[in-house]
C-alpha cells in the first residue's frame, strides 16, 4: 500500500548503514570466498538447527574448497596467504551466522575474516563456535578492519554476495566501503 509506505518513511523509523562495492557488485551485508559460498550451496534452504549440524556442513564445505595462494591488501597492508575462507562483512551476519558480532554498521569500515591457511584452522569448529556465539579470533582465524580490500587472484572463483552466489570473471576483486550511508527503513513488530 503506497499510503502506508509513505507514512512509514515520514515516521522517521530508520537507521543509516554502510554499503560497499565488490568489483561491480553493490552489497549491504557481506561477501565471501571459499568456505562461505560452498557452505551456502551445501545448505541451500535447509539451515541446520544446532551447532553440530553447522559443524558437519562446514566440514564438508571446507573439504570442497580449492585452496590457492591469495594476495590480500587491506588499506595499505599487503600479505599473501592460502586460505580456506575469506569473508568481508559490513553487517555482523553472513549466511545467518554472526561472524563479526562487533561490527559497527555505520562506521565506513568492513571486517575481514580469514584463516591463515596451511591447514591450521579447524573451520568446522570455528563455525560451530560462531553459531553458539562463543568464538574469539586467534592466530589461526583472524579479523581485521579496513575500507579498501583487494584480493587476487579471483577469476573463476565463487563469491557469496549478500546471499547470492556469483561466479567471478575478474582476476582481482576490489572491495570498498564508502563514507556516505544508506538509509534503511525498519518496520516495528506489531
Amino acid at each position: 500500500d503506497l499510503g502506508k509506505a509513505v507514512d512509514h518513511i515520514l515516521s522517521g523509523q530508520s537507521r543509516k548503514i554502510d554499503y560497499g562495492m565488490a568489483g561491480r557488485h553493490f552489497f549491504l551485508g557481506s561477501v565471501g570466498l571459499g568456505l562461505i559460498p560452498n557452505l551456502a550451496e551445501l545448505i541451500g534452504h535447509n539451515t541446520p538447527r544446532f551447532g553440530i549440524g553447522w559443524s558437519r556442513k562446514a566440514s564438508l564445505a571446507a573439504a570442497s574448497v580449492k585452496v590457492q595462494q591469495t594476495s590480500i591488501t587491506i588499506d595499505e597492508f599487503k600479505f599473501d596467504i592460502a586460505p580456506l575462507t575469506i569473508n568481508i562483512n559490513l553487517l555482523s551476519y553472513s549466511l545467518g551466522l554472526s561472524l563479526t558480532p562487533t561490527s559497527i554498521n555505520n562506521d565506513g569500515k568492513a571486517e575481514i575474516v580469514f584463516d591463515i591457511g596451511q591447514a591450521k584452522a579447524n573451520l568446522s569448529g570455528f563455525i560451530r563456535k560462531i553459531f553458539k556465539k562463543k568464538y574469539i579470533y586467534t592466530d589461526e582465524i583472524r579479523m581485521y578492519r579496513g575500507q579498501k580490500i583487494i584480493i587476487s587472484p579471483t577469476a573463476e572463483r565463487k563469491l557469496y554476495l549478500d546471499g547470492e552466489i556469483v561466479k567471478l570473471k575478474e582476476t582481482t576483486l576490489k572491495v570498498e566501503t564508502f563514507p556516505s550511508k544508506i538509509r534503511v527503513y525498519q518496520k516495528n513488530a506489531e
